[in-house]
């Protein structure tokens, strides 16, 4: 399900329904490895079961790269759009600076290293990160 869900990412389609019409044309069902076409059922589930387990694993895999010395004490911080559906009632309308526009969704503020390896992330209210001193 994670190569769909990658898919329509990279094509700026968001939401369960609009995802799960995306991943019901016959070319991308078969591209991204499908028997057939997921559910719209199929699409909210994975991203409920994903939500429990997101942090868990995001955890696990920086702590496999410190072990094999893919980290290094050069750090790049980069903060990016994450655009919702109008109907997400936790979204807001946010300002990108870099693109001077306004959107309706989140921010997400990663914090990489060495070969541009992330090693943590925050979604925010919007792109800009809250001050450090405060949390």
């Amino acid at each position: 399900m994670m190569r769909g869900f990658l898919h329509c990412y990279y094509k700026d389609i968001y939401g369960i329904r609009p995802v799960a019409r995306e991943l019901n044309n016959t070319v991308v069902w078969l591209s991204c490895g499908f028997d057939r076409p997921p559910s719209r059922d199929a699409v909210d589930r994975f991203l409920t079961d994903l939500e429990h387990v997101i942090d868990v694993i995001f955890d696990h895999l920086v702590e496999q790269a410190a072990l094999r010395g893919l980290l290094n004490l050069t750090y790049s911080i980069d903060s990016t759009d994450v655009r919702a559906m109008p109907a997400d009632p936790d979204a807001s309308k946010c300002y990108d600076p870099t693109a001077e526009e306004y959107y309706y969704g989140y921010g997400c503020t990663i914090v990489s290293t060495g070969s541009k390896i992330p090693i943590a992330a925050e979604f925010t209210e919007s792109k800009q990160a809250p001050d450090a001193r405060h949390g």
